[in-house]
């Protein structure tokens, strides 16, 4: 059941409004999968987007090269 921390997925494509910054952390894992939901819910905003340069420095480049929109917030 849906909680103020969780994301749930209803199986349709959503757009959200002025989406509330997804704290990482300072896990690169969170931001990389977060950027997946994005697939499926556009407007999805990573609080701290260079925390992928951990593991993966081109992760952005390499997303917006696959015709990803990816944008600073």
């Amino acid at each position: 059941s849906p909680t103020p921390d969780s994301i749930t997925y209803d199986g349709n494509h959503t757009t959200v409004e002025n989406p509330e910054p997804i704290a990482t952390y300072k896990d690169h894992r969170i931001a990389m999968a977060m950027a997946m939901a994005a697939t499926r819910h556009n407007g999805v905003a990573i609080e701290d987007p260079a925390v992928v340069g951990k593991s993966y420095p081109l992760y952005w480049q390499h997303l917006a090269s696959a015709a990803f929109t990816v944008e600073p917030c």
